[in-house]
């Protein structure tokens, strides 16, 4: 018995991997020094795995899973030194996307993902030569993100579809992201806390490999000799 595995037609489904380049956005980081200002936005990245279906050209539909992580920073004293934000996460993006009009690989995108709280616990570095702590994490462990964009690109080439986005990704509950930084100053703890949402720009790139492999669940036998 054989099983054909296609990884060769979006309109029978492809699995694809996906690379994304982030643009986070925050505050201006003087967090010690504003009560209303939060982290400053560095950059991000993330990568996954992502399923993709054609509707003829009526609309695509994607699904998959993808690992991101951003970072930030706080400034701190006189000489402006820099601490760190990091935050790692899991996210479950979906996604519909329809055609423009006498565009054919032109798409708007609009989507929706359930995303996690921070991986990491802490950072523990030094801004100069101040020792500090900082945390970053969402209020609810487990949250909903929407994704707003358009695809620009989709090419065919001998051994994989390539195709390239922009979105924006937003929190739609205000303050969903807690920080906290604690850093010693001359023997004593300054501690700076706040809300904000660590809502990003993306830029997606996404390799689906193509491949036609047959899976065999019965091997092939051999003579045997006749015990009579």
């Amino acid at each position: 018995m054989t099983f054909n595995f296609n990884n060769k037609d979006p309109k029978k489904g492809m699995v694809g991997l996906v690379f994304t380049p982030i643009l986070p956005t925050g505050g201006n980081g003087h967090i010690f020094e504003k009560d209303d200002d939060a982290p400053h936005a560095e950059y991000g990245f993330g990568g996954g795995f992502d399923y993709w279906k054609k509707y003829l050209r009526a609309y695509d539909i994607h699904i998959g899973m993808d690992l991101k992580y951003q970072q930030y920073h706080f400034h701190f004293g006189p000489d402006q030194k820099n601490g760190e934000h990091q935050f790692l996460h899991l996210s479950i993006p979906a996604s519909i996307q329809y055609p423009i009009p006498n565009y054919e690989y032109i798409f708007l995108k609009l989507g929706f993902s359930i995303s996690s709280t921070n991986l990491f616990r802490e950072n523990i570095g030094f801004a100069g030569n101040n020792k500090y702590i900082t945390t970053f994490k969402t209020s609810w462990l487990i949250y909903p993100e929407i994704n707003l964009g358009i695809d620009i690109l989709e090419e065919k080439y001998p051994k994989f579809y390539l195709r390239a986005g922009i979105d924006y990704t937003f929190i739609p509950i205000s303050n969903m992201g807690e920080f906290k930084s604690s850093i010693a100053n001359n023997g004593n703890i300054d501690v700076a806390s706040g809300n904000f949402n660590p809502n990003k720009f993306q830029l997606k790139l996404s390799f689906y490999p193509i491949w036609k492999k047959k899976i065999s669940f019965i091997k092939e036998g051999h003579d045997c000799p006749n015990p009579f």
